[in-house]
């Protein structure tokens, strides 16, 4: 009752007729991090690696059998006083039945989730000093099509395409492919970037994930090629371990290339199923602190809804 009155609040705010909010649902969750980080004050704010969101999204009905118009709209809060409360996450609408999904707006690219993401898996800002392997997660003005899963592979593809770069008609596209089934997960996903504006050229990753018992572990590699020339092999591993049903450990690696490393260690503890305590430690290695990596400490709650 709460989420509805709260749907067909920000549906007057947003100036929506209330009857296109009926099937919504309202999610999103507030993440107030503390941390401190070699060399700087204490700070404390949303951010960690999940920073603070709220979002609706839903179905409609296409009137033909088999075919669903959804959409999605979710943005970025900020809980500083007086500051601009939203930022776009996602803005999109598709179609999805037996033939997969397709969308279109700003939305996530298959890369990173299918790939990078995998071993992404802390909550707390230790995750600073990892994530060496991603390249693009969300991403604006696309169009993407996944396929239905099909005993545990799916596959994909899309563009992205902006009037504000003129010296192609498609600035890029991505490709891939995964697997999943018993615990395991498999990604391989391929961008090119056609638009001069990015120094990559291009990009391949490939991921793996095993759950297995109480323990995951994960890995993940990039081959970045870039259009002046040469090229970086980034990788993260990372491991997690559930001690009891609501307490878990983590640790994290990350080779950023070029003798650049990162360290992560976490411990979360989960208050139910919506409430996340965390607490996490990076360590960045000379090499990084040069490229402008610090050691943090973080610690914080997250509460979904």
């Amino acid at each position: 009752m709460k989420k509805s009155l709260i749907a067909l609040a920000i549906a007057g705010a947003m100036a929506v007729p209330a009857i296109a909010m009926a099937d919504a649902t309202l999610y999103g969750h507030v993440n107030i991090e503390a941390a401190k980080a070699d060399g700087a004050k204490l700070n404390i704010g949303t951010g960690a690696n999940s920073g603070s969101r709220i979002g609706v999204r839903g179905t409609a009905d296409t009137g033909i059998d088999g075919l669903v118009g959804f959409y999605q709209i979710e943005m970025g809060l900020s809980t500083d006083n007086g500051s601009t409360a939203l930022s776009t996450r996602h803005a999109h609408a598709g179609l999805k039945g037996d033939f997969g999904t397709f969308a279109l707006g700003t939305q996530s690219s298959l890369h990173n989730p299918w790939t990078a993401d995998q071993a992404d898996l802390m909550l707390s800002g230790a995750a600073r000093v990892l994530y060496a392997s991603g390249v693009i997660g969300r991403v604006s003005r696309s169009a993407f099509y996944t396929s239905p899963n099909m005993g545990g592979f799916q596959f994909g593809g899309g563009i992205l395409a902006s009037d504000q770069n003129a010296d192609k008609n498609v600035d890029a596209y991505n490709v891939a492919g995964k697997y999943s089934a018993n615990g395991l997960t498999l990604g391989l996903s391929y961008v090119s970037f056609e638009t001069a504006n990015n120094a990559r050229d291009n990009a391949t990753s490939a991921a793996a994930s095993y759950s297995f018992g109480p323990a995951t572990l994960a890995a993940s590699v990039t081959r970045n090629d870039f259009r002046a020339g040469g090229n970086t092999t980034p990788f993260d591993l990372a491991a997690t371990y559930s001690v009891t049903d609501s307490t878990t450990l983590k640790v994290g690696y990350s080779d950023h290339d070029n003798s650049a490393k990162g360290y992560g260690v976490e411990v979360q503890h989960n208050l139910g199923s919506m409430t996340n305590l965390y607490l996490g430690y990076g360590e960045a290695n000379s090499a990084l602190e040069a490229a402008g990596g610090a050691d943090v400490i973080s610690t914080g709650i997250r509460v979904r809804f």
